[in-house]
């Protein structure tokens, strides 16, 4: 748990794959993605359609 794969969000053209690559160890950043970079009309379970989605991210380590 708290690996991270951008190619696991969605699609190809998300908020994480602009933001992840640029971020260095120790770095934190707010990603907000809009309902058009996450899940859209469709929702998942425990997340309504159109949801506008928020995450916290702690770069602990980066894989070079």
């Amino acid at each position: 748990n708290g690996y991270f794969r951008s190619d696991n969000f969605v699609s190809n053209e998300t908020s994480f794959q602009y933001v992840i690559p640029g971020l260095k160890q120790g770095s934190r950043v707010i990603i907000v993605a809009p309902p058009g970079d996450a899940y859209g009309s469709q929702g998942r379970p425990g997340i309504p359609a159109n949801s506008t989605l928020t995450f916290v991210v702690d770069v602990l380590g980066v894989d070079s």
